[in-house]
């Protein structure tokens, strides 16, 4: 049917009939399809990256297979976006503002840009007053209003890998290290510490600030209120990676990092769960999870609407790892292992793109969708707007 391969084909994806996929065959087809289809000029490199990162798209195990044949596939691909360089200079500088002009779209202004004392660690949003919440792996913690101006430094809070706020800016909920996790008030001090017996993978806290909800290593969830009592608990099919209060249900959605989406009331009891075949990189819900975003790597940006069956998904160039939504879903903002950065509507159109100068730790949208704030790894915060916005 499909003829006979060319011999660089056989011998990747010859590679998945070992990986026990009950799928290899179709696997094999998929990925001799995914080379054939290479555009021009593409390195051997990049083309080879492209099939390893597509694995099979069922089985974890099949990817690695395609991963081990490939040295390539762990190195950053090259972007068919470039950014522009002044002559004799080799690498862009990290305040330089040309990389906004590197792709596509109306490109943003910045607003502002803030550093870290050191490497970012975590950024979140209070929605409603506006501030920025930011901590680094030296335990700084910052709160910056929308000016990008110090409001509020705490320095102490050691290990700290997660910090998320409610949207009124009253309390927040940092998780340090594997298993301790704390309440922090509007100064960022240490309300009350406590810690897990067994290891915290997430954390998220009401946009209220009245209760806590905790992700565990063995499928359980902790609701607390924020005065530490214990509301309830109640398990998951696997692991919760990722978690999000609702606005204006009382609930909460949250995502395995492989294989499972689901709903769940205050109660524990289940409003829905979805299988999902796709690694979850990163997830945002909009207004009364009418709509649920999630970076799946190889699988793009996928979109479920409250009920949990696919709505849409969304084909950028490179591996979505990070996503964020505003309030309605008019906006989304996406970027990728590879350094792409793309700013879309509702219906997935590409309003402007960009490569960034480093890796993005994470990705704020405002409410409304009017402006974007980036957390760099090397803890590098930038603000971008859109003064002129007729498309919104």
């Amino acid at each position: 049917m499909h003829g006979k391969l060319p011999v660089s084909i056989t011998r990747i994806t010859s590679r998945v009939q070992n990986c026990g996929c009950p799928d290899a065959m179709k696997c094999e087809l998929r990925s001799a399809a995914f080379l054939l289809s290479s555009p021009r000029g593409e390195s051997s490199a990049d083309r080879t990256r492209r099939v390893c990162l597509v694995g099979c798209g069922r089985n974890p195990v099949a990817n690695a297979c395609f991963r081990s044949y490939c040295p390539q596939a762990l190195k950053p691909a090259r972007s068919s976006i470039r950014i522009r360089h002044e002559a004799g200079n080799e690498t862009a500088m990290p305040n330089s503002t040309d990389w906004l002009h590197s792709g596509p779209g109306l490109a943003p202004r910045v607003a502002w840009a803030f550093n870290t004392d050191a490497e970012l660690s975590s950024l979140c949003q209070a929605r409603e007053s506006g501030d920025l919440f930011a901590v680094d792996s030296s335990g700084g913690m910052y709160r910056l209003n929308q000016q990008g101006r110090i409001q509020t430094l705490s320095r102490g809070l050691k290990n700290a890998r997660l910090l998320r706020w409610s949207d009124t800016g009253d309390v927040g909920i940092a998780v340090c290290g594997t298993h301790e996790f704390c309440a922090l008030d509007e100064r960022m001090k240490v309300a009350w510490s406590s810690e897990s017996p067994t290891e915290v993978l997430t954390a998220a806290i009401d946009p209220y600030g009245h209760n806590i909800v905790l992700g565990l290593d063995n499928s359980d969830n902790v609701l607390l209120s924020i005065d530490r009592k214990k509301l309830g608990q109640f398990p998951s099919a696997k692991p919760l990676k990722f978690i999000e209060f609702c606005v204006d249900k009382k609930r909460l959605c949250g995502a395995a990092e492989y294989g499972h989406l689901c709903v769940h009331r205050f109660d524990g009891s289940e409003v829905w769960s979805e299988k999902i075949l796709s690694t979850v990189g990163d997830l945002s819900i909009t207004e009364g999870v009418r709509s649920i975003y999630m970076a799946g790597f190889a699988h793009g940006v996928q979109c479920f609407d409250h009920r949990g069956q696919t709505r849409t998904s969304f084909v950028v160039e490179g591996t979505p790892s990070k996503v964020s939504a505003s309030y309605f879903g008019e906006r989304l903002v996406v970027s990728t292992v590879e350094r792409h950065l793309y700013w879309l509507d509702a219906d997935g159109a590409l309003l402007w793109a960009a490569e960034t100068p480093d890796d993005v730790a994470s990705l704020v949208c405002d409410p409304l969708g009017e402006w974007l704030v980036i957390g760099f790894a090397s803890g590098r915060i930038v603000r971008l707007d859109w003064e002129s916005d007729g498309a919104k």
